[in-house]
């Protein structure tokens, strides 16, 4: 499953590594917690992020320029964001990872 982000010259999409009955929706914990454009340009090579703030679907940043940053994610995508499209990312996770015991 992927969503797509679209801006005014450009779109990103990120492939979830959610199960396929996952739905996308916006996420109203990110309201103010969302990346701006002179963070995402502070960051460093090695500085974990998070998709949507969720524990469970973190990367690392791998690469950066004055244009974008490219994200290898725990699942093995890796993506090239620009600065401009990083409000989904976020530096420190919001959403607990919960994993539940069945026996």
């Amino acid at each position: 499953m992927s969503t797509v982000i679209r801006t005014a010259a450009r779109s990103l999409t990120r492939t979830m590594p959610r199960s396929s009955n996952a739905q996308v929706v916006p996420s109203k914990a990110t309201v103010g917690a969302t990346m701006k454009v002179n963070e995402s340009k502070g960051l460093k090579k090695g500085t974990r992020v998070y998709w949507r703030g969720d524990a469970a679907d973190s990367g690392i940043i791998t690469e950066t320029s004055w244009a974008a940053v490219t994200i290898t994610w725990d699942n093995g995508q890796v993506a090239s964001v620009h600065h401009g499209d990083m409000r989904e990312i976020q530096r420190v996770a919001t959403k607990s990872h919960t994993v539940q015991w069945q026996p």
